[in-house]
């Protein structure tokens, strides 16, 4: 901006070759100060919209990379899948199931601190890994051995898998009783599970 000075001693301003007054002078400041203004806003809004679509970029990009790793695609297709832990659908819930399917009694149950145990068998099909839970307590043996305060024991067999009402080996009488063979009735004294099943 030049200063200029008219044959009546006012000064006027010239800028880019346009003279203005001492008035306009004013109000060119006030313009310039307004383009600075709304060319600092317009490079912040561009800042803006470049940062959200970089973000938008990264979460994309990392959409695609999970989709490819966890279908084991391209590049991914030789990483390892590690299956899950077996649920208690994954196995053969009653030994009888098992017995079927050609497993040996004696790798199936056995007995731990007086509670008969299963060992429970993987289905074949389920693509999983055996955990803690394999291994579980029968609540109600098939088969109990009770005995009297005589010392008598006799053989009770459970109505259904998983019940507490046992019959004895003439189907004529039944009794329930307790977790682990402990018999409620007044005959018998005490109950033992047996490792047999059929």
């Amino acid at each position: 901006m030049l200063k200029q000075k008219t044959p009546s001693n006012d000064l006027i301003y010239v800028y880019d070759n346009v003279p203005y007054t001492n008035f306009e002078k004013k109000n060119m400041r006030n313009k310039i100060f307004t383009n600075n203004q709304n060319n600092q806003n317009s490079y912040n809004g561009r800042f803006v919209n470049f940062l959200i679509g970089f973000m938008l970029g990264i979460i994309f990009l990392f959409s695609i990379f999970l989709i490819l790793y966890f279908t084991r695609t391209g590049t991914f297709q030789y990483c390892q899948v590690t299956p899950s832990l077996c649920s208690k659908y994954d196995y053969y819930n009653n030994p009888k199931d098992a017995l079927r399917q050609g497993f040996e009694l004696e790798n199936l149950l056995s007995k731990k601190s007086g509670f008969l145990m299963y060992d429970r068998p993987k289905i074949e099909t389920a693509k999983c890994n055996p955990g803690s839970n394999k291994q579980i307590i029968i609540d109600y043996p098939l088969y109990c051995m009770f005995e009297d305060e005589d010392g008598n024991a006799s053989l009770w067999r459970d109505i259904s898998f998983g019940r507490n009402n046992y019959q004895n080996s003439d189907y004529s009488y039944s009794i329930t009783t307790q977790k682990n063979c402990v018999p409620e009735h007044e005959k018998f004294t005490k109950g033992n599970s047996v490792l047999f099943w059929d």
